[in-house]
């Protein structure tokens, strides 16, 4: 039996090769990086052990070529390990820095509430100084000790002036808390933007593939 017959008939070695070759594959897809490396390990040592089995030139160029590459492949998927591993750390960041946003954002949401309450309270005052304006009577205040005036004073305000007043500050307080309430909503759309963010790197787990992940990093794929 001369060597290529011996290295036809004793394949052993080259199957194994391959079939740890493939289990290497499907570890890097599910991101197992130390169980790849250990696969292509394998892979490269079954088929240096294939060499010693033939003298035939290109059988040996072909195995030298595979085990030239599977070597190449460890190195390829420790760099794959190491730019998860900063891309993880990363994602982390960014999700504890959203995480932090959203808390802070959503430490004005009672705000809303206290908003309303406000409004409501307003809305009672007005019926309260209609009902002021519609029933107000012209009975005589008690008599009373009149006191000297300072020079320069001021007449006091009637009840109608105070009403009046009221119903001006009313309309200022309700401009004021509607801008405030603008103001409440784009922070709303805030907190919506920052939970979407907060979705998105929740999402990006890392026990599966990911196309994106394949396609940032095809150009670190060996030649």
């Amino acid at each position: 039996m001369n060597n290529e017959e011996v290295f036809y008939f004793n394949k052993g070695p080259l199957n194994l090769a391959h079939k740890h070759g493939r289990q290497a594959e499907r570890k890097l897809l599910q991101q197992k990086f130390d169980e790849a490396v250990v696969e292509h390990e394998k892979a490269k040592e079954y088929l240096l052990e294939a060499l010693k089995l033939t003298n035939v030139t290109q059988a040996v160029a072909s195995l030298t070529l595979q085990a030239e590459y599977h070597k190449k492949q460890k190195e390829f998927v420790l760099l794959k390990k190491t730019q998860h591993e900063i891309r993880k750390k990363v994602i982390e960041h960014q999700l504890m820095k959203a995480r932090q946003e959203i808390m802070a954002s959503s430490s004005e949401d009672n705000s809303n509430e206290i908003q309303k309450a406000i409004f409501r309270t307003m809305e009672e005052a007005d019926s309260l100084l209609d009902l002021l304006i519609i029933n107000k009577t012209d009975v005589p205040p008690p008599p009373s000790v009149p006191s000297p005036k300072p020079s320069g004073s001021k007449l006091p305000k009637t009840d109608q002036n105070v009403i009046e007043e009221l119903h001006t500050i009313n309309i200022q307080l309700k401009k004021l808390i509607k801008q405030l309430m603008n103001e409440l909503s784009e922070k709303d759309k805030q907190i919506a933007g920052l939970k979407s963010r907060l979705k998105f790197y929740e999402g990006s787990n890392f026990s599966t593939p990911s196309d994106i992940w394949e396609s940032q990093d095809s150009n670190l794929d060996p030649k």
